[in-house]
């Protein structure tokens, strides 16, 4: 790759990581039309279809069945399936009501093995950072109101449904919703402000807006109100910082690219044919130094790229997310396919002895420490092995194997 970067190595490996142990955990169907995963990366959840039939399955066990639309509604109301599992393995999922004469299809909540109340319509399903507490938008005689832990809120609106739901592990809620041309931002039940914008963006802790404002063709990017950065023809994927105190996103001359990623104002990195891996177009944060990370195609390959560095080429990149990081951020891990040796995991800029099957697809790399990591792989005849592994020399990985312990006896 040609490219004035310079190779990223920001903290060498100690060694070559290693696999711990490798588990068998489940057998994956052949009808997976969608995979969820919890944040911890330790369960998984499947909607499976057979003929009529349709079934959730957590971590490899049925849990939830259904007839034809009842689970898939997705496909015909043409959205996207919604599900949220916690990191203690509690799973949360819409059904649509069954076919009842004279009466119209409702949606529910289904959690811990009962169905919540039936509404019109139900959006955003919403877990806060630590998997307590739940939230949802539900629509019951044209009203829009948010629902917490099963309880509606009392603010409602009828033009619109609340979105950017946000909620702390101490069950605060903030949101956005319209009322009429303004957009409302609201917390705990009380408006903190009222904007004439539309198109607002909620960080992910929820303290900052991003705003992707149209400026006779052009775009700006405004945070809490204050634009950053120039102007571009087109803006794609603005991000905060966890902190709220770093901002990128991607610029280019068309939405097609190429793209440009801008830190902070500033246009950093090299011109990018394309940024959509399997998770999408993002930027990566690394926790404690907010160094921004991101992954691009030049050409036909594709790179890890940070400011002022890259690390590369590769034929494709792999995971759901494709970038995991250590607590303190000082250690990074993902998957990467070449040419020559085929999918490798590589931790800190260098390939590991690893040698996996894909990764569980819709999962990825979650780190356990400082040194040890995981990830889901799913072998040719649908075998799933929950692998862990050690960038430390002679690492034991005692959280990953007792998870593996405890995953594989529910399979049995």
């Amino acid at each position: 790759m040609k490219t004035a970067l310079s190779v990223l190595l920001l903290c060498p490996s100690l060694a070559p990581a290693a696999v711990v142990s490798k588990t068998r955990v489940a057998s994956r169907p052949a009808s997976v039309v969608w995979t969820a995963a919890s944040a911890d990366g330790y369960h998984f959840a499947w909607l499976a279809v057979e003929g009529n039939k349709e079934a959730w399955l957590l971590d490899g066990q049925e849990v939830l069945q259904g007839v034809q639309g009842d689970l898939t509604y997705y496909h015909e109301l043409g959205r996207t399936c919604e599900a949220a599992l916690s990191q203690d393995g509690r799973l949360a999922v819409l059904r649509r009501s069954p076919l009842r004469p004279g009466m119209p299809r409702t949606f529910s909540v289904w959690e811990d093995d009962r169905f919540g109340p039936e509404y019109e319509e139900i959006y955003e399903l919403v877990r806060s950072p630590d998997g307590r507490h739940l939230a949802y938008a539900a629509r019951r005689d044209g009203q829009w109101r948010v629902v917490l832990d099963g309880r509606e809120q009392a603010r409602a609106f009828p033009d619109y449904r609340p979105h950017e739901l946000r909620i702390s592990d101490s069950g605060g809620l903030e949101y956005l919703a319209y009322d009429g041309p303004s957009m409302l931002r609201v917390r705990d039940g009380k408006i903190l402000e009222t904007m004439p914008q539309k198109n607002l963006e909620l960080s992910a802790d929820g303290r900052h807006t991003l705003f992707k404002q149209t400026l006779h063709g052009s775009f700006r990017v405004l945070i809490d109100g204050k634009p950053v950065g120039k102007d571009y023809p087109s803006v794609a994927a603005p991000a905060l910082a966890p902190d709220g105190k770093r901002l990128a996103f991607f610029a280019g001359p068309t939405s097609d690219g190429p793209f440009r990623a801008i830190i902070d104002g500033r246009e950093t990195g090299p011109e990018l044919h394309g940024i959509e891996t399997a998770g999408g177009a993002r930027f990566f944060f690394a926790p404690g130094s907010g160094q921004a990370f991101w992954f691009g195609r030049q050409g036909g390959a594709w790179s890890l790229f940070t400011e002022g560095a890259a690390e590369g080429p590769y034929k494709s990149i792999s995971g759901r997310p494709a970038l995991a990081f250590s607590p303190s951020g000082r250690h990074r891990a993902y998957a990467a396919d070449t040419k020559s040796a085929g999918l490798q995991i590589y931790v800190d800029g260098a390939a590991t002895t690893d040698a996996p099957a894909p990764l569980l697809q819709g999962t990825g790399i979650a780190f356990d420490g400082e040194d040890e990591y995981h990830y889901f792989e799913q072998e040719a005849f649908g075998g799933v092995f929950l692998v862990c592994a050690s960038r430390a020399p002679k690492g034991k990985a005692p959280r990953c194997s007792a998870k593996a312990r405890r995953l594989a006896e529910a399979a049995r």
